[in-house]
């Protein structure tokens, strides 16, 4: 006589450890990156009726409303960024961002500019925020 083998319960697959893989890479992800950069200098840039500027353009000159330049997590004067820039990059950048406070003076952002030409920058583009002027 033989014996019938009982039968064995199909196994069920557990969707635990998979769920468990996806939460520990949300927490590693939201810890490693970073969803914008913060300002070097307390600075609030103008309002733009066109859309926010894009983060393409590489270093950013962060320019407050009273004046004060920075460069790379350094603060200089204005008369000190060009040779700043062209010390601190191996070869003279083609694109650079200024953040300025929209209320800063207009002759101060000139010479910004000026200074970032003379240290070979070929494009100056102005950050700016999305929004009603």
């Amino acid at each position: 006589m033989q014996l019938q083998q009982p039968k064995r319960p199909a196994r069920q697959h557990s969707q635990l450890p998979l769920i468990n893989i996806v939460f520990l890479m949300l927490i590693f992800f939201l810890l490693a990156g970073t969803i914008a950069p913060a300002y070097e200098l307390n600075v609030s840039p103008p309002s733009s009726q066109q859309k926010a500027s894009d983060n393409r353009h590489g270093s950013t000159v962060y320019v407050s409303k009273d004046g004060q330049v920075s460069f790379r997590d350094g603060l200089m004067e204005v008369t000190d960024l060009g040779s700043t820039v062209a010390l601190r990059s191996p070869r003279a950048p083609d694109n650079l961002r200024i953040a300025a406070d929209q209320e800063t003076d207009g002759q101060l952002l000139i010479d910004v500019v000026a200074q970032l030409r003379g240290a070979g920058v070929k494009r100056v583009y102005l950050v700016t925020r999305q929004g009603e002027p």
